[in-house]
């Protein structure tokens, strides 16, 4: 078997943790298009500053239920904003972020990582993709309906 590598070690680790998990998953598999507003833009016609362009993202991984996974390690503002406008554009996705530690956004130690996605309403776990995240709704129906978990009586691993 060809060893995985993405484009950190972060991802590395995040994809031998879903294989030794048995969670298919893709890798960078397809990608989405955002609107975003260039810096300083004007229009030529009506000289507006309301100019956006179409850009182009590709997500780290993509879980079988749609589930989407960004991993990082470091998190820029460049590429909060590029989240934000992903989402915005594209608000049916489901951009869930993996962070390899919940790290501080500012030198003052005002906001982490974690709040930043609480704040945005976007899902977010640290150094691990929980379980729940790779669970299948229609596998948890499933195995409900054959008597094997019941509703409300523990949770589903």
């Amino acid at each position: 078997m060809k060893k995985f590598r993405g484009r950190s070690k972060f991802e590395d680790a995040v994809a031998n943790d879903l294989e030794e998990r048995g969670i298919p998953y893709g890798y960078e598999t397809t990608s989405y298009s955002y609107l975003a507003k260039p810096y300083n833009a004007k229009c030529f016609d009506c000289n507006s500053t309301a100019v956006f362009e179409t850009r182009s993202y590709t997500p780290d991984f993509f879980l079988d239920n749609g589930v989407i996974i960004e991993a990082k390690g470091r998190w820029m503002p460049k590429e909060r904003k590029i989240l934000t406008a992903l989402r915005k554009s594209n608000p049916e996705l489901d951009i869930r972020m993996l962070f390899m530690r919940d790290n501080w956004l500012t030198t003052k130690k005002l906001q982490r990582y974690s709040d930043w996605c609480n704040k945005h309403d976007i899902k977010w776990a640290v150094s691990r993709v929980p379980m729940e995240w790779a669970n299948n709704d229609a596998e948890i129906l499933r195995v409900m309906q054959a008597g094997v978990a019941k509703p409300n009586q523990g949770e589903y691993k």
